[in-house]
């Protein structure tokens, strides 16, 4: 984002409430693409290779933002009237695979028809998107001709945390011959030319030699894929810097200088960093006196770095009684899981799912998840605006929670 636009982001905040502007665990939303900095440089290079190959595998270590980047970096660009061969309309769906991701990838497909329509029935349309991409390889090329013959718009299907099919292939037979029939939808839709489906998937590094197992998606990776790198000191500084300056506040720059050396080089730490600055900024807002700048002062009495993620959950455990607290162990336990390989990785799970192994009400299990999915909190998902249901599917907000607590 440019000096420019933070200025006019800036002055129109005079009529506005000023928020907290930075995410904490989580991944930036693409409503908040106006407090993203730091890569800008990347995203044409990204972009070129989604148009050209239909197709772009966004990878890179835990932490370095690979959502983000697609979410405020990416989207953005296209929703911006970004014109291919075939149009400049773009109608984006994103989804996780999770343990069933034709059926995810079929309720991303549902979601988007009934905003669109709230007429349909959300149920019936389901069954038809389900039906539809199960039917044949074409099955999510045939889900979009009747839409682009009558909308003429780019369909791009985002999958974020793809490294999820491999987790979860092995469950059962009937995972592992969807994970074979998904890639292979997403494939053949790339492969043809009738209609404009282009795919992005974010996956961790760590995780790019499960995909050799699958000859065909190894070549689409080989040809069009965006190794993420580390940011540098003068593009965390804008990652820092930058939403404050468009909420129209000001950021000591001794306190800037600190925070980018307690960073490193180490990518994980940028979760962290965007964790200790919404804490730090929700500290400053209550102890502030006369507009005075962010400074050390409010970055130390939340611990900085090194200890503000911890305290920060440990408040929220602390809040629990003895019953909720063995409830809360089981939970966190439930939705992380340690791999063959000693990888500690999140197991997404369905709050039924929860609720059923910790033996407890699922009214219970809510109770414990609000406490730290708070907006002031975020570290687990969904978020606080999201009601939950039985079928609500839970998770940690980053893995660096399950390294640091």
């Amino acid at each position: 984002m440019s000096d420019k636009t933070i200025a006019q982001s800036s002055t129109s905040l005079d009529a506005v409430e000023r928020r907290n502007p930075f995410p904490g665990l989580r991944s930036f939303k693409y409503e908040e693409s106006h407090l993203y900095f730091g890569r800008d440089n990347q995203i044409e290079i990204v972009l070129n290779k989604l148009v050209q190959h239909r197709f772009v595998a966004v990878v890179g270590t835990s932490g370095i933002g690979k959502s983000s980047f697609l979410y405020c970096g990416l989207f953005p660009t296209l929703f911006g009237d970004y014109q291919t061969d075939y149009s400049n309309k773009w109608e984006i769906f994103t989804f996780r695979p999770g343990e069933s991701p034709i059926k995810n990838l079929a309720q991303s497909i549902t979601n988007e028809a009934v905003k669109n329509n709230p007429e349909l029935d959300p149920e019936m349309t389901f069954n038809v998107e389900y039906s539809t991409l199960t039917s044949s390889s074409m099955g999510l090329v045939d889900a979009f001709r009747g839409k682009f013959d009558k909308y003429q718009k780019n369909y791009l299907i985002f999958v974020d945390q793809f490294e999820e099919l491999f987790r979860f292939k092995d469950i059962d037979t009937n995972t592992t011959e969807e994970t074979l029939a998904f890639i292979k939808l997403l494939l053949t839709a790339t492969e043809q030319s009738e209609v404009p489906v282009y795919v992005a998937l974010t996956m961790r590094s760590d995780f790019i030699g499960d995909c050799s197992q699958y000859p065909n998606l190894t070549n689409a990776i080989n040809k069009s894929q965006f190794l993420i790198p580390q940011m540098t000191r003068n593009e965390k500084k804008a990652a820092v810097e930058g939403p404050v300056r468009v909420m129209g506040a000001d950021i000591d720059e001794r306190l800037v200088q600190q925070i980018l050396n307690d960073v490193g080089d180490n990518a994980d730490q940028l979760p962290i960093m965007q964790h200790a600055l919404m804490r730090t900024w929700d500290y400053w807002e209550q102890s502030a006196i006369h507009n005075e700048p962010i400074s050390t002062g409010h970055y130390e009495a939340i611990g900085g770095m090194k200890t503000a993620l911890e305290v920060h959950a440990n408040e929220a455990f602390n809040e629990l009684n003895d019953e909720q607290k063995k409830l809360c162990e089981r939970i966190f336990k439930t939705i992380t899981i340690k791999g063959d390989d000693g990888r500690r990785i999140r197991r997404p799970t369905k709050l039924s799912e929860i609720a059923a192994i910790a033996e407890r009400p699922i009214e219970d299990c809510i109770a414990v998840i609000d406490n730290f999915r708070r907006a002031d909190r975020t570290l687990l998902m969904p978020p606080q605006e999201v009601p939950l249901t039985e079928d609500s599917v839970i998770d940690i907000s980053h893995e660096s929670l399950m390294r640091i607590w």
